[in-house]
């Protein structure tokens, strides 16, 4: 073979071996951002310095938090929220072409739609939408509906997807539809998205159902997430949902720690987190990692080391939560080091077994760890809202009472002198759509598939498995994770 011939072989080679490594993956960009209250053009500007940011770092996609353009101010307040509420075009239809820069009610899309276009990048952002509804039976007084918006954009500005959140959070003065949306759009990364909004994720409707009908495969989420313990802090449910449901996860998070807005991610169903933040101050962070196309065909080997593991904070200043555990049950596991151990406890269908050995425990004499176990309709945050829940999972407790395993994680801090060397939870689950739901602490942070944790579902065969693969301490929560398993919300 001549060199000429040689080198238009290699080049030839390299070109197809570019091409197979951009089919199998994508670069994504998430925001915590801190939104300025009273100061919509400042951050409609800060959104598109962003998206010219993340474009800069390769990313294909950029997803923003809800509530970010506006703050949360506009949730409870009518007249705001009809004030910046955007006059949303038609799907297919491209604001930054067909919008006049002097329209009211339209600068947020009309500006997103231009930066997607100018920066060639998807960008999914949350709005609050106005859509007049003056002489219909069911419209408001006000003669407008109002709705908590997503809107996704492709890399020519047009817009491709809107989803209107259907299950709202201490939101009166936002409407809902009546039917739930269901949003989806195609890329040319080759991922099919999906997206929904903060309290939807506890849902089967619409979220499980974009994966289990619609067929997609990514999830954008904006979200203003408040942590509660001791299972749903956002990274933790963000990480759980991923793997529990088999997909790649984008969550957005709005960023005001002082009243328990934190938590942004990037995650993939069987490495779990690639990049993620719980922050502890007020900022805006732009968080970027390189995701797989098909989020289950994955080996290990290939892993990027794209994770930020944050340290334990001095002081912990976002605000937590706490959910009130007392419908669960629980029974508590034995301090005794290096015996292999086991505990079987029930509640109606659900039985949960935990096999367990510890290298060291906490030498207070402070040991409070416990078996808890749910199987049926729990009422959370005072009745906000209620999920149908079966959950097996190892709580670090700071009592013998059950509903101690809900408290302040201060009063839990033998947690980092108890080391398990071996850990499994399993249960004989009565639904498929469950998660393995996992917290270290102080950190917030969560374990990693196959690095720290093995998970096996197996329904309705037999027991449903989470088990670690190395000593951990630090260890918070560790269990198998369902909520909303009917097919329908009650």
């Amino acid at each position: 073979m001549t060199r000429r011939l040689f080198l238009l072989f290699l080049a030839a080679a390299l070109s197809a071996f570019a091409a197979a490594q951009a089919q199998s993956s994508y670069v994504a960009a998430v925001v915590e951002f801190y939104a300025l209250g009273g100061t919509f053009q400042q951050n409609i500007q800060k959104y598109e310095e962003l998206i010219a940011e993340a474009s800069s770092q390769s990313a294909e996609i950029i997803v923003f938090p809800e509530y970010g353009l506006t703050t949360t101010a506009v949730a409870v307040s009518r007249p705001l929220s009809i004030a910046v509420g955007q006059e949303a075009p038609d799907l297919n239809s491209n604001p930054c072409l067909e919008l006049p820069p002097s329209r009211a009610n339209t600068e947020a899309l009309r500006r997103l739609s231009c930066a997607a276009r100018n920066s060639s990048v998807y960008v999914v952002a949350n709005l609050i939408e106005r859509q007049f509804c003056g002489g219909q039976q069911t419209c408001a007084a006000d003669d407008y509906l109002i709705y908590n918006t997503n809107v996704a954009f492709d890399t020519n500005g047009t817009l491709v997807a809107r989803y209107r959140k259907f299950n709202l959070y201490g939101e009166p003065a936002l409407n809902t539809t009546d039917e739930v949306d269901i949003a989806v759009f195609n890329t040319t990364f080759g991922a099919t998205f999906g997206t929904f909004t903060c309290m939807d994720l506890l849902f089967f409707n619409p979220g499980m159902r974009l994966v289990r009908e619609f067929g997609v495969t990514d999830i954008a989420f904006p979200t203003a997430w408040f942590s509660e313990l001791p299972f749903l802090t956002a990274v933790q449910a963000q990480s759980a949902w991923a793997i529990g449901l088999g997909v790649n996860f984008l969550g957005s998070g709005y960023n005001l720690p002082s009243v328990g807005n934190s938590g942004s991610g990037v995650y993939s169903a069987e490495q779990g987190v690639l990049a993620s933040v719980m922050a502890q101050e007020n900022g805006t962070k732009l968080l970027v990692a390189r995701v797989p196309i098909s989020p289950r065909k994955y080996s290990a080997a290939n892993r990027e080391n794209g994770q930020i593991r944050k340290g334990s904070p001095a002081t912990f200043d976002l605000l937590l939560k706490n959910d009130n555990l007392r419908d669960y049950t629980s029974a508590p596991l034995t301090p005794e080091i290096g015996s292999n151990l086991t505990l079987t406890h029930c509640q109606a269908d659900l039985c949960c077994t935990v096999d367990y050995q510890l290298e060291l425990v906490d030498a207070s004499g402070a040991f409070n760890y416990r078996l808890v176990v749910i199987d049926g309709i729990v009422t959370h945050d005072g009745g906000k809202y209620v999920n149908r829940e079966q959950v097996c999972s190892v709580i670090a407790c700071s009592g013998a009472e059950t509903t101690s395993c809900s408290d302040d994680l201060s009063l839990s801090t033998y947690s980092a002198n108890t080391l398990f060397k071996s850990l499994v939870v399993s249960g004989n689950f009565s639904t498929d759509l469950l998660q393995p739901n996992t917290l270290v602490v102080p950190s917030l942070q969560v374990l990693r598939p196959l690095d720290d944790f093995l998970y096996a579902p197996s329904f309705p065969t037999s027991a449903s498995r989470l088990q670690l693969t190395r000593s951990v301490s630090n260890l918070h929560a560790f269990g198998i994770f369902s909520h909303d398993f009917e097919p329908a919300d009650a």
